[in-house]
């Protein structure tokens, strides 16, 4: 019993970790733009089919980490299927990713908090929210794994008491029809209010972990997002202003006129500081791992002796997303990065799925404690799938269309120049680089 009890409790804490990743501003903020594009029906349809769709998804990803158990997912994932090369190229187009998304989710919590206290600068408030996270990091401190799993169940109470409320609105005009791409690009979209999941795959706490705790984590944490989601989505439908890019707010002010702004204040600030916090340790390790591996500068393996905590990865990505929010809180590129970030995953989700089906033909004899139960037919038609969303969500917006294509290029010019560059074709192996432990003597 008690063996079953701590089962769960640790199953629990590994959902909330792919929830709580989930859970973030710009989320919010792409329901109100998916919503402007199509009508509450084809939103929640789209939300239903995207959750299913990256549930397909997680079974291949957890067959991966059962893999190579608490490996920095996507550089040791790609690395083995596709070589040294191509796996850098797409895990600097995922830090370029972090670091853009730190932006954009600094600017909706900043809108969000500042119509609260007008007061308060939304430069200063993105700078204060970064701040705290950099410093609990920093320190080494994490939140109790309870504490966690507590937060994020609140969080998930709150949306779904303000979405209940506010299915009692008058349901707000529907957009025009968007013609053939509209549901694939609310599809690809809503993918976006998904990512993130994945993050939770370097954290098991042992290698049985990665047998079914962590693998079956994912799916349930999407299954318990997508009807959150599903139902959110029904809600911004009926609310005032439900198209705004704070829908969420204008929900719980029209179901709560009293304290509804403050609740969605609270709800904006605790989604920013799960997915900022989750986002920059990840992000953190994974720029340690490169610089370990001599394929980022050596200060990025720079450790604290006292905290143990990579501090050079950790202001490395930190000082890029505080330049990345001041950028977005500075000029009118939100809309467009969130459709980036959007388009960019899909293919990175297509790319993880190749992978796993690659490795399949190229390292059968691999242990995998944890198979994906779906036929490899259906992952092939899932690969397809996921690209073409990516294609539909970059097209999604005609003004914005010239500005993404042309985002999505230079990320992909510059990832493969930094890979060129850091990993020369004739290059000797070398030994990675040597960090101090607590005990002050050197370790590979």
């Amino acid at each position: 019993m008690a063996t079953l009890a701590r089962r769960a409790s640790e199953l629990a804490g590994y959902c909330s970790i792919s929830i709580g990743m989930a859970l973030s501003c710009t989320g919010y903020a792409m329901l109100g733009e998916l919503r402007a594009q199509a009508p509450a029906t084809t939103l929640v349809a789209g939300i239903v089919i995207a959750g299913a769709l990256c549930i397909l998804l997680s079974l291949g990803i957890a067959e991966l980490a059962s893999m190579f158990p608490s490996a920095p997912g996507v550089r040791t994932y790609l690395k083995a299927a596709f070589g040294d090369r191509g796996s850098l190229v797409v895990t600097f187009m995922v830090l370029l990713m972090v670091v853009l998304f730190a932006g954009v989710e600094s600017y909706y919590c900043a809108v969000v908090i500042h119509r609260l206290a007008p007061g308060l600068p939304p430069p200063l408030i993105a700078t204060a929210n970064l701040a705290a996270v950099v410093a609990l990091n920093l320190g080494g401190v994490e939140l109790p794994r309870r504490a966690h799993v507590v937060l994020i169940a609140a969080l998930l109470a709150l949306i779904v008491a303000v979405s209940i409320a506010g299915l009692d609105g008058a349901a707000a005009p529907a957009p025009a029809p968007g013609g053939a791409l509209e549901l694939p690009a609310i599809v690809g979209g809503a993918v976006f209010v998904y990512t993130g999941f994945e993050w939770v795959t370097p954290l098991g706490r042992s290698p049985a972990a990665y047998r079914r705790l962590v693998p079956w984590s994912m799916p349930l944490a999407l299954a318990i997002l997508a009807a959150v989601f599903a139902l959110l989505a029904a809600a911004v439908g009926r609310a005032p202003g439900g198209s705004a890019m704070a829908p969420h707010v204008a929900l719980g002010q029209a179901a709560f006129p009293r304290g509804g702004v403050a609740a969605m204040a609270a709800l904006s600030f605790f989604s920013m500081f799960s997915a900022f916090n989750a986002g920059l340790m990840g992000s953190a390790r994974l720029v340690y791992a490169l610089a370990r591996e001599r394929r980022f500068p050596r200060w990025g393996a720079t450790v604290s002796v006292r905290r143990g905590t990579p501090v050079g990865a950790i202001l490395a990505v930190a000082s890029l997303s505080w330049l990345s929010s001041m950028a977005v809180l500075s000029l009118p590129i939100q809309r467009a990065i969130s459709l980036v970030c959007a388009g960019v995953y899909c293919f990175l989700y297509a790319a993880f799925v190749v992978a796993q089906l690659r490795l399949r033909r190229t390292q059968p004899d691999r242990p995998r404690p944890f198979r994906a139960p779906v036929p490899a037919a259906v992952q092939v038609l899932l690969a397809v799938a996921m690209a073409g969303l990516g294609v539909a969500v970059l097209l999604s917006e005609p003004s914005l269309r010239g500005a993404i294509v042309a985002s999505v290029l230079a990320m992909a010019a510059l990832s493969l120049g930094a890979a060129v560059r850091l990993t020369p074709p004739r290059a000797a192996p070398r030994a990675p680089i040597a960090v101090p432990n607590l005990t002050g003597d050197a370790r590979p």
